[in-house]
């Protein structure tokens, strides 16, 4: 039983699965998915998304940018608890499906 139930929280804490959110609806210091558009590639370790409601600023560790300008994604990562609202990508999903892991679980 109680190896059921530590399969199921996994489960349910994987990023493929988690609840899609709006920008709007970001709390600072939790982990969270967001669907947009990248705005503007700010460097190399940086971009901004954008979606209906706003748009915030996505790092992510990687020497070259994983997405391009205008590209549809899913980001799932960690929300920075500064006064400042900051993504730190785990992982971007492609509209394609693809996924790509872009940095490390913060919490």
């Amino acid at each position: 039983m109680r190896a059921a139930l530590a399969l199921l929280a996994i489960l349910f804490a994987s990023p493929a699965l988690a609840q899609i959110i709006t920008i709007a609806e970001i709390q600072r210091g939790t982990m969270v998915t967001i669907s947009g558009t990248v705005d503007k590639v700010m460097d190399d370790d940086e971009f901004i998304l954008a979606d209906e409601t706003g748009n915030i600023p996505v790092y992510f560790s990687s020497s070259t940018p994983p997405v391009e300008l205008g590209e549809p994604v899913t980001v799932h990562g960690y929300v920075d608890d500064e006064l400042v609202l900051e993504l730190y990508a785990h992982e971007i999903t492609r509209a394609d499906g693809t996924v790509l892991q872009v940095g490390q679980r913060y919490h």
